[in-house]
């Protein structure tokens, strides 16, 4: 499904997600609807790819960052799961995060995968993702 964005309505503000995953019954309405926005309650798990210019958006924000970051603004929105894959080389690995807590705009880690190792997602999704072709953003992929 094309979209413009993902309206995050609660947190003014709107995210393009490098991944989006739905119900297939679900997608189908909204493709014929023509639905340009998507909102939270849609999705079931976002997916973010770092690169070096915004990587500092997609994660937790640390002590010194002042503004939320994409992490917090899925989390106050309730978007059930967040997959972060970040290609930082001082990381390279795949960080998946649930039981957002709106209140606070925090996930909880639910597991982690260094590139290489398989992704293996929980149900609903029951599939796996490899990981072997995987590089970080200094090694020319």
């Amino acid at each position: 499904m094309r979209t413009t964005d993902l309206d995050l309505v609660r947190v003014y503000d709107g995210y393009i997600p490098d991944l989006v995953i739905m119900r297939r019954e679900l997608a189908d309405r909204l493709r014929e609807s023509e639905m340009k926005r998507l909102l939270p309650h849609h999705i079931d798990l976002v997916v973010e790819v770092t690169s070096f210019s915004t990587a500092a958006d997609d994660h937790e924000p640390g002590a010194r960052r002042l503004n939320p970051t994409k992490w917090n603004g899925y989390a106050y929105t309730g978007i059930p799961y967040y997959l972060l894959i970040d290609r930082d080389p001082r990381l390279a690995r795949a960080t998946l995060y649930c039981e957002p807590d709106v209140r606070a705009g925090t996930y909880r880690t639910l597991d982690r995968w260094a590139f290489g190792e398989t992704i293996r997602l929980p149900q609903p999704f029951g599939f796996e993702i490899p990981t072997a072709k995987w590089a970080p953003w200094d090694s020319g992929a």
